[in-house]
């Protein structure tokens, strides 16, 4: 398989805070070929980490519409770029490696991409902690935010989760890896 198209998703992904850093092994390119066909690798390389509606990016590239569309579904579907509806428009945009796509394979992690991901862990880590943009911060709005924190007994808790209209559950990526 071609590298050179990973190459250049590598450095795409490197720009964000949290980094996904070269390896002198090159994992990162082996993590991206897993997740990533060449079609797949090639659209995330016009995507960035701001929502963009596919009118905007089809106009952008020059593209089918329609065809873009079921690209960039299915990427979401394969948890490669996430898909965000706001205000009755739906966009894409890339997230990073770790908080981000990688956690997004949850369904398909196998022990071929656990040992590709563990070996990556500690020099991505390395990258990540040691980044000079905090992954969290604080932003002060000074003025109080009302909060109301309740323990709900199970009676009442399993009422809410009966009646809800949407609800995620996914297994952890981390211990599935480790498993």
């Amino acid at each position: 398989m071609r590298t050179e198209v990973y190459k250049k998703l590598q450095v795409h992904f490197h720009q964000h805070p949290l980094g996904f850093p070269e390896t002198e092994e090159q994992v990162e390119l082996k993590i991206l070929q897993w997740i990533f066909n060449e079609e797949e690798a090639k659209m995330a390389l016009n995507l960035t980490m701001m929502p963009e509606t596919a009118a905007a990016i089809a106009q952008r590239l020059n593209q089918d519409f329609n065809e873009l569309v079921s690209l960039l579904e299915r990427m979401a579907d394969k948890g490669q770029i996430f898909a965000l509806d706001r205000e009755g428009y739906r966009s894409y945009m890339l997230v990073p490696y770790a908080p981000g796509f990688w956690d997004f394979q949850v369904k398909k992690m196998d022990r071929d991409f656990a040992e590709i991901s563990e070996s990556y862990y500690a020099p991505q880590a390395k990258e990540m902690f040691s980044s000079s943009t905090p992954r969290i911060r604080v932003v002060a709005v000074e003025k109080p935010i009302p909060t109301v924190l309740r323990v709900y007994p199970f009676e009442l808790a399993s009422q809410i989760i009966r009646e809800t209209k949407k609800i995620a559950l996914t297994d952890c990526i981390c211990r599935k890896k480790n498993k």
